[in-house]
C-alpha cells in the first residue's frame, strides 16, 4: 500500500509495516534538506508499487534522525545517534505491541548517518523479540559522499524541481577512508564549507534513474524475502478466513 493515509482497519489482517528513515540536514545550496527523506520514500513507493501486495503497509517517514556530522549548517537538526536508536526501537515495539497481525517491520534508510544507530536498534529489537530488518541502498562511493554526483542525479530523477539548477557546485573531493575520517572527527563543515563531498557537476537524472532502478530492484527482492519469512505462513492463511468471517 503506497498511500499516505491509513486507518486502523488496514492493521487488522497480517501485514508487514514498512517505515523510510530519513533526515533533515544540508545538503549543499542545491538540494532540499529533507533530500535522504524523499529518496527514501520514494523507494518505498517504488518498490511497494512494484509488488503489488496490499499486506505492505508503507507507514509516515521519520525525518529527524542522527545528523550531528553536518553541525554548524543552517536548517540542519539532528537528535544524535542514541536518541535515534531509541526512536527507530520504539517505533518498532509500539507497532508490535499494539498490532497482533504485524508480522515484521522493514526500515527503508535514505541516510548514511543512521547506520550506528539502525546497529543498535536492531540488537535491541532481537533482544525484544521484534521480527524487523533494516535496509539501505549501496553504491560504490568513490568519494561522492554528500549532496554530489549520485545524490544530485537521483533527486533530479525524482524531481528536477527538487533541485536549484542554477547553485549546484562542486565539494570536497578526495579518497573515500580519508573523507569520512575527516568528517567524523571534525564534522563536514571542517571538509567541505559548501557541504557537499563529491562533484555535483556531473549529475544527470539519467544515472539517477539508473541508480533509482538498481535500489527498486534491491528493495523489492528484500521485501519478496521478508513476504516468504513473515507472511506466506499457514497461520496467516487462518488469521485472513478469520477476519472475513
Amino acid at each position: 500500500m503506497s498511500s499516505t493515509r491509513l486507518y486502523s482497519s488496514d492493521f487488522d489482517t497480517p501485514h508487514i509495516a514498512i517505515v523510510p528513515l530519513g533526515s533533515w540536514e544540508q545538503h549543499g545550496p542545491h538540494l532540499p534538506l529533507d533530500t535522504d527523506t524523499v529518496i527514501a520514500s520514494t523507494l518505498c513507493v517504488r518498490a511497494c508499487g512494484f509488488i503489488g501486495d496490499n499486506r505492505l503497509l508503507v507507514l509516515p517517514s521519520v525525518n529527524y534522525t542522527a545528523s550531528d556530522e553536518h553541525h554548524g549548517f543552517a536548517g540542519t537538526a539532528s537528535i544524535a545517534t542514541e536518541s535515534a536508536e531509541r526512536t527507530f526501537t520504539l517505533i518498532a515495539r509500539s507497532l508490535s505491541e499494539n498490532s497482533p497481525h504485524l508480522r515484521g517491520i522493514v526500515f527503508v534508510n535514505g541516510h548514511g548517518g543512521n547506520v550506528s544507530s539502525m546497529k543498535a536498534s536492531s540488537s535491541a529489537l532481537v533482544h525484544h523479540g521484534v521480527p524487523h530488518k533494516f535496509w539501505t541502498p549501496t553504491f560504490e562511493s568513490n568519494g561522492d559522499l554528500h549532496a554530489g554526483h549520485l545524490e544530485t542525479s537521483v533527486m533530479m530523477a525524482i524531481d528536477s524541481e527538487h533541485v536549484r539548477h542554477s547553485q549546484i557546485v562542486v565539494g570536497a573531493i578526495g579518497d573515500t577512508h580519508h573523507l569520512i575520517s575527516q568528517m567524523r572527527d571534525h564534522g563536514v563543515h571542517n571538509v567541505s564549507p559548501n557541504g557537499v563531498i563529491g562533484d555535483a557537476t556531473l549529475a544527470s537524472a539519467s544515472f539517477g534513474d539508473e541508480m533509482l532502478s538498481q535500489w527498486t530492484t534491491d528493495l523489492v527482492r528484500l521485501l519478496h524475502s521478508a513476504i516468504k519469512e513473515w507472511l506466506n505462513k499457514p497461520s496467516d492463511v487462518s488469521d485472513m478466513i478469520a477476519n472475513h468471517l
